[in-house]
């Protein structure tokens, strides 16, 4: 068992190597070998490549959520596309959790969707595109102003995470 400092020092190891690699243009491989390397440095067993891609893949989706959460709440965005909605990779691998928000549409400033922002958990896949008040009416979508039953988001998951 490890004790907190040890698992502080994993921590900041990875955040650095995630940031390295993401900074280098590096891969996910990239990652695993410097996380390897790092932690044998410390004196540490590596961790098991599938979660070393856990942590890589949920990482760079965080902080690329977290990204996309600024663009689309910029005042000028919201003002062109006050529309939000929901989508699901839209295969096999798609969770229960997630599969009920599929399609669904809403106003960016609706308190019931204040906190749905992907990911929405650990590897999430799904996406929320901006809509103009001109495609919602092309594409004859209904405004959801509640979150469908059965859609779970992760906890420390969702636009609360992006606020630190």
């Amino acid at each position: 068992e490890y004790t907190r400092d040890q698992l502080d020092t994993i921590s900041r190891t990875a955040i650095e190597a995630i940031d390295r690699t993401i900074a280098d243009g590096g891969t996910l491989r990239d990652f695993q070998a410097s996380m390897i390397d790092g932690t044998t440095t410390l004196g540490i067993e590596p961790a098991a490549p599938y979660y070393l891609e856990n942590v890589y893949r949920t990482q760079v989706g965080s902080a690329y959520g977290a990204g996309r959460w600024a663009q689309m709440n910029d005042p000028t965005v919201l003002e062109a596309r006050p529309y939000r909605q929901f989508h699901t990779a839209q295969d096999s691998r798609v969770r229960s959790e997630h599969a009920p928000m599929d399609g669904v549409t809403w106003r960016a400033d609706d308190a019931a969707f204040a906190n749905i922002a992907t990911p929405c958990g650990f590897q999430c896949r799904c996406a929320i595109i901006t809509l103009s008040p001109e495609e919602l009416a092309d594409g004859g979508y209904s405004v959801s102003t509640s979150v469908p039953a059965g859609f779970v988001l992760t906890p420390g998951f969702g636009a609360s995470s992006f606020v630190r």
